[in-house]
């Protein structure tokens, strides 16, 4: 059923849902905010400002997507804090911590890890597809020097 004729909350009307939470002036708040954070010493999480913000990551996101402002930031911080863990894992000459959950502090290794398993199954599958087909063609040669050596014993006898 359609929405009624002069319908307020219609699709394409601009005072349809809520109201944006969210405007230009607060996101470019948000950029000094970030850069702000990303100097602290102990800034090592890039997701962590969000949760200290009152945002979800995925709004953290949308904010880079859709304003260069917070784009420059993003950068900024994520340059500034893998500079600092790596550091101190020169320092501490220990690499366990960080490599494990590498993925959860910078989305674009944990998109790299996606595309990367992504690519290693296909292989496997390749992999299995044509050896699977190089082993029936052996099978069927051992079958047919079975039938071959059966015929002959059961000749010889």
């Amino acid at each position: 059923m359609a929405a009624p004729k002069g319908n307020k909350y219609g699709k394409f009307n601009p005072l349809a849902g809520r109201p944006l939470i969210y405007d230009k002036e607060f996101i470019e708040k948000e950029a000094l905010a970030l850069a702000e954070w990303a100097n602290q010493d102990d800034a090592f999480i890039l997701r962590e400002f969000s949760a200290i913000r009152g945002y979800v990551p995925s709004t953290f996101y949308d904010f880079v997507s859709c304003n260069e402002a917070f784009k420059y930031a993003f950068e900024y911080a994520r340059n500034l804090i893998g500079t600092r863990r790596e550091q101190q894992l020169i320092d501490k000459n220990s690499d366990k911590p960080y490599l494990k959950y590498a993925n959860w502090h910078d989305e674009e290794i944990h998109k790299f890890e996606r595309e990367e398993a992504k690519f290693e199954n296909q292989l496997k599958i390749e992999h299995a597809a044509a050896y699977s087909a190089e082993d029936a063609a052996k099978i069927d040669n051992m079958m047919e020097a079975i039938d071959k050596a059966s015929k002959k014993k059961a000749k010889a006898e």
